[in-house]
This record gives structure tokens, sequence and C-alpha cells, in this order.
């Protein structure tokens, strides 16, 4: 199939790999790419009907100069709940990327720390927009050096439940669900809570916690 990359999908693609750094990663619709070495990226993941949209950006890597390499990539079931379990065993398998001693899986992932990374421009059918773009860093035991994840390797990684945990300020603010709100007030539990906006304390929300209503433990306590 003879396709050519127009110029607004050569931009578009540029823009997102001048953000790219060594250990950072890339989702893009159905694919997962991971940015190995300087001007390097590998295809670690993809579904079944994203055959296509993968070889394209090859296309425009190659137009770019990037090195692409696909030979290691997880093909992903189109269907949603076996396409999870795949990507939960890919993620599990990932090592540290500075050192290859150890899983992220088995670093200290409920003390990640989120981080906003500021406003970075996108091209979408709107045309220029900024968005911002937040990563999750994870420590690695071994070499102590930061693994940034995307927030979706994040929640692959540590599950729903922490993945809707907050460590701020020196509180963990937990998102309670209905039956979570619905126990505290049937048990009259004394439970700290807090409606949470953009903004915390002066703090930047990720965009997963906005709108949630969380408890508040101080950090110290869960030690």
């Amino acid at each position: 199939m003879n396709w050519e990359p127009s110029e607004v999908d050569i931009e578009w693609t540029e823009a997102i790999l001048e953000t790219l750094e060594p250990g950072k990663s890339w989702v893009e619709g159905e694919m997962t790419f991971f940015c190995t070495e300087d001007k390097t990226l590998s295809l670690v993941s993809r579904t079944e009907r994203a055959k296509e949209p993968a070889r394209r950006v090859g296309i425009v890597l190659e137009k770019l100069g990037w090195n692409y390499f696909t030979d290691d990539v997880a093909v992903i079931p189109d269907d949603p709940l076996e396409a999870m379990e795949t990507m939960q065993q890919v993620a599990s398998e990932w090592d540290c990327p500075h050192c290859n001693d150890e899983r992220i899986a088995n670093f200290d992932l409920e003390r990640a720390v989120w981080n906003n990374d500021g406003m970075h421009t996108a091209i979408t059918e709107n045309g220029v927009e900024e968005f911002p773009r937040w990563t999750v860093n994870a420590y690695c035991p071994q070499c102590s050096e930061a693994v940034p994840l995307s927030p979706i390797d994040y929640s692959l990684l540590v599950g729903e439940d922490s993945f809707y945990t907050w460590n701020v300020n020196k509180y963990t603010l937990k998102a309670m669900s209905r039956e979570d709100i619905i126990d505290m007030v049937d048990n009259k539990t004394n439970v700290v809570t807090d409606v949470i906006g953009t903004e915390w304390h002066g703090m930047a929300v990720p965009p997963h916690m906005q709108g949630t209503f969380v408890s508040m433990t101080p950090i110290d306590e869960e030690e």
C-alpha cells in the first residue's frame, strides 16, 4: 500500500518527538512506543487493528531521520478484556532503562511522584492546541535513577485503586468510590475528606484526580 505522509502528519509527529527523551514512552491511539536512545524509537505494543497505523508511523520516522524498531512488539488482541490483560503483562516485564537490573513493577510505585511538565503543543483536528503534559516519576531501587512514566503506563503497572491515589504536601489523597462514601457515612467513620478541583493548596492537580471526593491521610501515619 503506497501511503505518503502529509506535511501535517510530519509536523504533528515532529512536535511529539521533540518532547521525547531516552527512557520516555509515547502512547498514540492503540500503539505504545518507547524512546530507547537519541532519535531511536521502539514499537513496544500495538493492537491487531493498528498494524497499518504503526507502519505509517515508521514511514514518518524515516523521513525525520529516526531509527524505528518493531522486532519485539507485543500484538494486543482487539477484544478489550484480552487487550488489558496483555498490556498489563507487557508492562510487568519492563526493566529500568538506566540499569536493566530491576523490573519497574518492583519499584515502590505507591511513592511515585506526579509531575506537571508544563504546556505542550499538539496538532489536533481542531488545529494547534496546548495541553498540560503529566508524567509519573518512579525511582529504581537498584540505581536510584528516576524513570518517567506516562499516566497510562503507570495505571497499567499499579491498577485502578493506586492510580486514583496522589501523594502531595505530606498527605495521601485517595479518591473515594460511592461505596466508600456510603460505608463512611453509615459507620460514622472519622475520615478527613476534601473535594479536589484543578488546584489543591496551590498545587496543580493531575487530570484524573480533578473533580474527585478524596480521603486525606498524613503520609507518616501510613508508615
